[in-house]
């Protein structure tokens, strides 16, 4: 029986050259191997050549793929969950700074309240401001640079640049705000403009709104480049199975987001032009907020899905 082992060794390997090798694949193996040499030395001994019977050996046995696809199916589902299980532990940095961020950010509420009942909203934004910039830059570099069960942790330096980045974004944000809600009192200059030129009128009237666009160049804009940047140059540092898992499902679940997040956008831009001619865009702005808040609730629906 032993003579036609080596061939039937090479013709499983051939069959099997596609299916990921585990314990119960080769013991499956080697028991279709020895009723392969059994069939081929009864065959042999009626007078038919090797070659022959090896053949007509692999016909009889019918399809033995979907037995070992249904063994490598399992074997992959317990490593990708064996993956998921593992516990990735927090080091004593992080385990320090994620409450001490929230602390942070929860004093500088407590002060926005204080402030926006005793002196107004724009007073009480400009009080929550260095809180929430240092707590939320806080929260994405810690967040970054943490493994995680399916990434690896990214570099300090570069974790520090995202923070910074999203620093610069947030000051011009809060800067606007301000500006936008700063009372305006008419200096003695744009009075006497307002009586000789009356068609100046509108320009003194969104003088909130020019002051609030005019704080995001030097703010918002070189922030969100630095961003850019970053994003477009950034590696990829999932790991192998997660790789391997979005890979498989990647192309079911992004063309169904592409297709939602596109509606939602369009939707948001409608209804932007609709408020805008109706209340004024000082308060239709919001409308691309809410999008990009239903955009990330979509995309967390999608990864739960995933």
């Amino acid at each position: 029986m032993t003579e036609y082992r080596e061939s039937v060794d090479q013709a499983l390997a051939e069959i099997f050259r596609d299916y990921e090798e585990t314990a119960g694949l080769r013991d499956l193996k080697d028991e279709i191997a020895a009723n392969l040499c059994e069939s081929i030395q009864g065959m042999t001994a009626k007078g038919a050549s090797g070659e022959t019977a090896l053949r007509q050996a692999l016909d009889r046995l019918g399809d033995i793929t979907e037995v070992a696809d249904r063994m490598s199916r399992q074997k992959r589902q317990e490593i990708i969950g064996g993956a998921f299980a593992r516990p990735v532990p927090l080091d004593r940095l992080h385990i320090a700074a994620y409450p001490l961020a929230g602390l942070v950010l929860a004093f500088g509420v407590t002060i926005f309240g204080i402030v926006y009942f005793s002196a107004g909203l724009m007073p009480a934004i400009a009080s929550l401001m260095p809180f929430a910039v240092v707590s939320l830059c806080a929260f994405v570099f810690f967040a970054l640079t943490q493994e995680t069960r399916s990434r690896h942790p990214m570099t300090w330096k570069r974790g520090l640049l995202y923070a910074a980045a999203l620093a610069l974004i947030l000051c011009g944000l809060f800067t606007g705000a301000i500006a936008l809600l700063a009372p305006g009192t008419p200096a003695p200059e744009e009075i006497a403009a307002r009586a000789e030129f009356p068609d100046a009128a509108l320009a003194f009237e969104n003088i909130g709104i020019i002051s609030a666009l005019g704080s995001l160049i030097p703010f918002a804009l070189p922030g969100g480049a630095m961003l850019a940047l970053l994003v477009l140059g950034e590696k990829d540092r999932k790991k192998p199975w997660a790789r391997r898992m979005e890979e498989e499902q990647s192309q079911t679940y992004g063309a169904r987001f592409g297709l939602v997040a596109g509606a939602v956008w369009i939707f948001a831009a409608a209804l932007f032009c609709v408020l805008t001619a109706l209340v004024g865009i000082r308060y239709s702005w919001i409308t691309f907020i809410a999008a990009a808040a239903v955009q990330l609730l979509v995309m967390s629906g999608f990864a739960k899905k995933r």
